[in-house]
């Protein structure tokens, strides 16, 4: 069997995007692994229980890792095109919206920070912050190494009730929906526009190709610019609740970007709430 070209990879991934009919679906294998301990070499000299902080992550330090990744996923005989991303595993969002994360036997985690719902008011992400930073220091540092061979793109990023529980703690976000919906709603505005700011921040490094852009953990490309944010915490709502609070903003979020991606869990896939 020959390894597709490029091109070939293209057309099949414009016929899903234009929704033709076709014999058999796409099919890709992932190669590499999720877990960074496994993956990048680096990341084994970091300790169990140690806090990540920025000047602990140098994007050079990682490229022979994402050079090695890409020379074996390449010649894996499948219909998808395979990229990179600044380090999947590392919880971007939360850290730029000020949550601490510890290293774990395998991965990272996000620590709840706790705050107070009326803090969130106020909340936002300037171009001075440090973790934006890094993830844009990130992001230029490995589409100057790829120069074009393969594409690039954005990791997990959260969503609006994923951010909303890991600042005030997931049990105190359910609370919030019950005790003050108001409140959260307009949290939850502040949380939408500093999620956007940071999609629309991290094509200022990424670019295109083969005319389109990418998203790494799905092998998903795209023939425009394309986002993809995770409501896990969403499946803890009831439907009333996620409808009445959640769906405009992640609707909003969605709609800002010509394609768009969301990664839920099966207790979120209520029917009636998502296409209500």
């Amino acid at each position: 069997m020959r390894i597709k070209s490029t091109d070939e990879k293209i057309e099949k991934y414009k016929e899903f995007w234009n929704r033709k009919s076709v014999h058999r679906p796409m099919i890709g294998f992932d190669v590499g692994g999720y877990f960074p301990f496994q993956r990048f070499k680096t990341f084994r000299r970091f300790a169990r229980g140690d806090i990540l902080v920025p000047n602990m992550i140098r994007p050079h330090d990682y490229l022979n890792d994402y050079e090695s990744f890409y020379k074996e996923s390449v010649y894996v005989q499948d219909d998808l095109i395979k990229g990179v991303a600044p380090i999947p595993a590392i919880p971007w969002m939360e850290l730029m919206i000020g949550c601490s994360a510890e290293i774990a036997e395998d991965s990272i985690w996000a620590k709840e920070r706790k705050v107070r719902l009326e803090d969130l008011f106020e909340l936002s992400i300037n171009d001075n912050n440090v973790w934006l930073k890094k993830y844009l220091e990130f992001l230029t540092e490995l589409v100057r190494h790829s120069n074009g061979s393969y594409p690039v793109s954005q990791p997990i990023l959260r969503g609006i009730s994923d951010l909303h529980g890991v600042l005030r703690g997931h049990s105190e976000a359910l609370i919030d929906c019950l005790e003050a919906p108001e409140k959260v709603i307009e949290a939850a505005r502040f949380l939408t526009e500093a999620t956007l700011k940071i999609f629309e921040k991290q094509y200022d490094a990424i670019e295109p190709y083969f005319g389109g852009y990418y998203i790494e953990q799905y092998m998903l490309w795209a023939p425009d610019r394309i986002i993809r944010f995770q409501e896990d915490a969403s499946g803890n709502f009831s439907p009333d609740i996620y409808r009445n609070i959640f769906q405009k903003f992640d609707r909003l979020i969605a709609s800002s970007f010509p394609y768009s991606l969301i990664h839920l869990h099966n207790s979120a896939m209520d029917p009636d709430v998502r296409t209500a």
